[in-house]
């Protein structure tokens, strides 16, 4: 781990420029070669670097003089953060595929390094219940045949997704558009806390770096480089989850999407891509076989239609498409209002049901 510290300390210098990193990387031969040139040395080598101007070269120098390089690789360390570099072999393998490769991760929780076959969920920050559900049923599916769900920690979808993963033995894995000493969005502490222990949590950014607009791009280029799929679930026509889908085509992945209401602004994204070729989804299983993944018919959380009372079918149907409130249940199905508490509640017991934060029952599905 020691040496990683002049990995460190070069990408202090050159920020958000992987780029940049590369060809310095290259001329000096090692991030340690080129912390340890005495400063003149480092300005009059720089100087020969093909396109760097004398203000570009000025303003690294000046970075690196105000690094105080042990102090920074100390705060990684008490934070219980991990760095991987390009050369290490627990760098994720299709990472190494992609165009602008980090060429430094920060990571907390060990997932990340088991190099599972992966898949990504990813969707609006302003999700419906029903988006929500769909995305948690997706992730838990996938976990359970032992796949890591990658998703980027937002509100939403990609909560909901990690969410799902961790009931099983797949896991997650969170991509993060900021230092991981920085929760965003704040909410998330919980969840971050358990992706950390069960999963992994990654990111980019050195410590201190905020969640600005521009780093959930480069964010989503790590989420579709982890992955050998991309479903989006929910996304309006200009829906960050699209960008996450490009970049997903350019590196070869495939891509995913779940159809949603036609007159949905939340559905404009998913339907678009479907009608442009991606694979429609409606339940793991789709995602499941697009990969060759045998296909399992149940397991004991799983029952046929008729293993319900009629009275029970008559409400999951009712709740098949979308959460309802429980007045709206009753005047549905024209059972007295204590029947249908009662009914409710048995079959949340069962694991058949729940309620979202706005007392919606939403049905649940394995």
């Amino acid at each position: 781990m020691e040496h990683k510290k002049y990995w460190l300390g070069l990408k202090l210098i050159c920020g958000y420029s992987n780029g940049l990193f590369r060809l310095i990387c290259e001329y000096f031969g090692s991030p340690e070669e080129v912390w340890k040139a005495d400063l003149e040395k480092f300005k009059t080598d720089f100087a020969k670097i093909k396109g760097f101007s004398a203000d570009l070269v000025e303003k690294l120098i000046i970075k690196k003089k105000d690094i105080n390089l042990e102090e920074e690789f100390e705060k990684v360390l008490k934070l219980g953060i991990e760095l991987i570099t390009v050369e290490d072999s627990s760098y994720p393998p299709l990472l190494l595929e992609i165009f602008n490769r980090p060429p430094l991760l920060f990571i907390k929780g060990d997932l990340i390094k088991k190099q599972n076959f992966s898949v990504a969920i990813v969707g609006s920050r302003r999700a419906s219940s029903y988006g929500k559900l769909i995305a948690e049923e997706l992730a838990r599916g996938l976990s359970q045949k032992g796949i890591t769900v990658i998703s980027g920690l937002a509100r939403g979808i990609d909560s909901a997704a990690h969410k799902g993963a961790l009931e099983n033995k797949g896991g997650t894995v969170a991509v993060t558009g900021c230092g991981l000493d920085i929760i965003y969005p704040p909410e998330n502490k919980k969840l971050f806390s358990e992706i950390c222990e069960k999963g992994s949590v990654v990111s980019e950014f050195p410590l201190g770096t905020t969640p600005v607009s521009y780093n959930f791009p480069l964010r989503n280029r790590i989420i579709s480089g982890l992955t050998r799929g991309v479903v989006i679930v929910e996304a309006s026509e200009k829906s960050g989850a699209l960008i996450t889908a490009d970049f997903a085509l350019e590196q070869g992945r495939e891509v995913f999407a779940v159809p949603g209401a036609i007159r949905s602004s939340q559905s404009k994204g998913t339907n678009k891509l479907i009608k442009t070729g991606a694979c429609l989804v409606e339940n793991a299983n789709d995602i499941l076989e697009e990969f060759g993944f045998t296909i399992e018919k149940s397991d004991e959380k799983h029952r046929e239609e008729n293993d319900f009372s009629k009275e029970e079918q008559t409400i999951l149907e009712i709740l098949e498409n979308e959460p309802k409130q429980i007045d709206v249940i009753v005047g549905e199905t024209q059972f007295s209002a204590s029947k249908v508490a009662s009914m409710l509640t048995l079959l949340e017991i069962k694991g058949f049901l729940k309620q979202d934060a706005g007392k919606n029952y939403i049905r649940m599905k394995y």
